[in-house]
């Protein structure tokens, strides 16, 4: 349970940057549940992202079928553009 709950937070604070200067893009990342497509969108001020899960790709189990609900973070960046503050619901 306690691994689950580590990797969930590490899987809401990662963040897969574009290879271009577009404010929004999309990226195929992997969680405890499967493989999933992740939505990046610039903020405003330049110093984050706004990350929503679309949906899943496939499962890690044949038999389940995951359905995105709520997904919801906010990645805030310092003036170095370190990761310096994750917001996730």
């Amino acid at each position: 349970m306690t691994q689950t709950l580590v990797r969930s937070v590490i899987t809401a604070s990662q963040l897969v940057r574009s290879g271009s200067d577009d404010s929004l893009w999309q990226s195929d990342e992997l969680d405890e549940n499967g493989l999933y497509v992740a939505q990046y969108d610039r903020l405003p001020s330049g110093r984050g992202y706004h990350k929503q899960k679309l949906r899943y790709r496939r499962s890690h189990s044949d038999r389940v079928r995951h359905r995105i609900l709520l997904s919801d973070t906010l990645l805030e960046l310092d003036s170095v553009n370190h990761l310096s503050k994750v917001v996730a619901k």
